[in-house]
Protein backbone atom coordinates (compact mmCIF):
# COMPACT_ATOMS: atom_id res chain seq x y z
CA UNK A 1 0.00 0.00 0.00
CA UNK A 2 2.86 2.40 0.83
CA UNK A 3 4.44 1.71 -2.57
CA UNK A 4 1.20 2.62 -4.34
CA UNK A 5 0.93 5.81 -2.27
CA UNK A 6 4.52 6.75 -3.15
CA UNK A 7 3.82 6.14 -6.84
CA UNK A 8 0.69 8.29 -6.66
CA UNK A 9 2.60 11.04 -4.80
CA UNK A 10 5.38 10.90 -7.40
CA UNK A 11 2.91 11.17 -10.28
CA UNK A 12 1.06 14.05 -8.64
CA UNK A 13 4.28 15.92 -7.89
CA UNK A 14 5.45 15.35 -11.48
CA UNK A 15 2.24 16.85 -12.86
CA UNK A 16 2.43 19.67 -10.34
CA UNK A 17 5.94 20.57 -11.53
CA UNK A 18 4.84 20.29 -15.15
CA UNK A 19 1.80 22.53 -14.65
CA UNK A 20 3.76 25.17 -12.73
CA UNK A 21 6.42 25.14 -15.45
CA UNK A 22 3.67 25.75 -18.01
CA UNK A 23 2.48 28.81 -16.07
CA UNK A 24 5.99 30.28 -15.90
CA UNK A 25 6.43 29.85 -19.65
CA UNK A 26 3.00 31.12 -20.61
CA UNK A 27 2.76 33.93 -23.11
CA UNK A 28 2.18 37.46 -21.99
CA UNK A 29 0.11 39.74 -24.19
CA UNK A 30 -2.04 42.81 -23.81
CA UNK A 31 -4.81 44.26 -25.91
CA UNK A 32 -3.88 47.27 -27.97
CA UNK A 33 -5.82 50.38 -27.15
CA UNK A 34 -6.45 51.22 -30.82
CA UNK A 35 -6.45 49.21 -34.03
CA UNK A 36 -5.65 52.21 -36.22
CA UNK A 37 -3.51 55.32 -35.88
CA UNK A 38 -5.32 58.66 -35.70
CA UNK A 39 -4.68 59.33 -39.40
CA UNK A 40 -5.76 55.84 -40.41
CA UNK A 41 -8.93 56.19 -38.33
CA UNK A 42 -9.68 59.55 -39.91
CA UNK A 43 -9.20 58.06 -43.38
CA UNK A 44 -11.33 55.04 -42.45
CA UNK A 45 -14.19 57.36 -41.49
CA UNK A 46 -13.71 59.24 -44.77
CA UNK A 47 -13.96 55.95 -46.68
CA UNK A 48 -17.05 54.97 -44.71
CA UNK A 49 -18.73 58.29 -45.44
CA UNK A 50 -18.02 58.05 -49.15
CA UNK A 51 -18.23 54.34 -49.91
CA UNK A 52 -20.26 52.54 -47.24
CA UNK A 53 -23.51 52.63 -49.24
CA UNK A 54 -22.04 50.43 -51.97
CA UNK A 55 -18.94 48.85 -50.44
CA UNK A 56 -17.57 47.29 -47.27
CA UNK A 57 -14.32 48.70 -45.92
CA UNK A 58 -11.85 46.37 -44.23
CA UNK A 59 -8.75 47.57 -42.43
CA UNK A 60 -5.35 46.02 -41.72
CA UNK A 61 -5.86 43.08 -44.07
CA UNK A 62 -3.17 40.47 -44.68
CA UNK A 63 -2.04 40.44 -48.31
CA UNK A 64 -2.18 36.62 -48.41
CA UNK A 65 -5.92 36.91 -47.70
CA UNK A 66 -6.38 39.11 -50.78
CA UNK A 67 -4.03 37.74 -53.43
CA UNK A 68 -2.21 34.45 -53.81
CA UNK A 69 0.43 32.91 -56.06
CA UNK A 70 -0.93 31.44 -59.29
CA UNK A 71 0.96 28.26 -58.42
CA UNK A 72 -0.28 27.42 -54.93
CA UNK A 73 2.84 25.28 -54.41
CA UNK A 74 5.13 28.30 -54.99
CA UNK A 75 6.17 28.75 -51.37
CA UNK A 76 8.74 31.41 -52.27
CA UNK A 77 6.04 33.65 -53.73
CA UNK A 78 3.78 32.91 -50.77
CA UNK A 79 6.55 33.73 -48.31
CA UNK A 80 6.98 37.18 -49.89
CA UNK A 81 3.42 38.19 -49.03
CA UNK A 82 2.45 36.12 -46.01
CA UNK A 83 3.53 38.64 -43.37
CA UNK A 84 2.56 41.80 -45.21
CA UNK A 85 -0.72 43.66 -44.88
CA UNK A 86 -2.39 46.64 -46.49
CA UNK A 87 -4.18 49.40 -44.64
CA UNK A 88 -7.61 49.23 -46.30
CA UNK A 89 -9.50 46.94 -48.63
CA UNK A 90 -12.64 48.06 -50.44
CA UNK A 91 -14.94 45.10 -51.19
CA UNK A 92 -18.33 44.62 -52.79
CA UNK A 93 -21.06 44.95 -50.19
CA UNK A 94 -22.70 41.56 -50.45
CA UNK A 95 -20.04 39.04 -51.51
CA UNK A 96 -16.97 40.91 -50.21
CA UNK A 97 -15.13 40.65 -53.53
CA UNK A 98 -11.96 42.76 -53.40
CA UNK A 99 -12.29 45.88 -55.55
CA UNK A 100 -9.50 48.20 -54.40
CA UNK A 101 -6.60 47.95 -51.96
CA UNK A 102 -5.41 51.17 -50.32
CA UNK A 103 -2.11 51.84 -48.62
CA UNK A 104 -1.91 55.02 -46.56
CA UNK A 105 1.66 56.30 -46.77
CA UNK A 106 3.10 58.37 -43.98
CA UNK A 107 6.71 59.40 -43.35
CA UNK A 108 7.72 55.78 -42.61
CA UNK A 109 7.22 54.91 -46.28
CA UNK A 110 10.16 57.15 -47.22
CA UNK A 111 12.76 54.63 -46.06
CA UNK A 112 14.46 52.39 -48.62
CA UNK A 113 12.99 49.14 -47.28
CA UNK A 114 9.45 50.57 -47.20
CA UNK A 115 9.91 51.93 -50.73
CA UNK A 116 11.01 48.48 -51.90
CA UNK A 117 8.07 46.88 -50.04
CA UNK A 118 5.58 49.29 -51.63
CA UNK A 119 7.09 48.72 -55.07
CA UNK A 120 6.86 44.94 -54.62
CA UNK A 121 3.24 45.17 -53.45
CA UNK A 122 2.35 47.42 -56.38
CA UNK A 123 3.73 44.85 -58.83
CA UNK A 124 2.13 41.92 -56.99
CA UNK A 125 -1.31 43.57 -56.98
CA UNK A 126 -0.94 44.53 -60.66
CA UNK A 127 -0.10 40.91 -61.43
CA UNK A 128 -3.23 39.80 -59.57
CA UNK A 129 -5.41 42.33 -61.40
CA UNK A 130 -6.39 44.25 -58.27
CA UNK A 131 -5.65 47.96 -58.09
CA UNK A 132 -3.54 49.20 -55.20
CA UNK A 133 -3.91 52.90 -54.47
CA UNK A 134 -1.22 54.70 -52.48
CA UNK A 135 -2.50 57.77 -50.64
CA UNK A 136 -0.15 60.09 -48.79
CA UNK A 137 -1.18 61.10 -45.28
CA UNK A 138 -0.42 64.68 -46.39
CA UNK A 139 -3.31 64.41 -48.86
CA UNK A 140 -6.02 62.87 -46.69
CA UNK A 141 -7.35 66.28 -45.68
CA UNK A 142 -7.84 67.18 -49.37
CA UNK A 143 -11.23 65.50 -49.59
CA UNK A 144 -12.01 66.35 -53.21
CA UNK A 145 -8.58 65.22 -54.35
CA UNK A 146 -8.94 61.88 -52.56
CA UNK A 147 -12.47 61.46 -53.97
CA UNK A 148 -11.05 61.96 -57.46
CA UNK A 149 -8.40 59.29 -56.79
CA UNK A 150 -11.04 56.86 -55.53
CA UNK A 151 -13.42 57.59 -58.41
CA UNK A 152 -10.93 56.05 -60.83
CA UNK A 153 -11.62 52.67 -59.19
CA UNK A 154 -14.99 52.76 -57.44
CA UNK A 155 -18.42 54.35 -57.78
CA UNK A 156 -18.80 57.13 -55.24
CA UNK A 157 -22.12 58.13 -53.66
Amino acid sequence: MKIIQKIIDFILSFFSIFSSRKEKNSYSYKKKDFLLTKKELSFYHFLQENLADKYSIMCSVRVIDIIEPVDKKDFTAKAKIIQKHIDFLVCTKWYLNPVLAIELNDWTHRSKDRYERDNFLDLAFQSAGLPLLFVSTRDIQKKEYVRSLLSEFVDLK
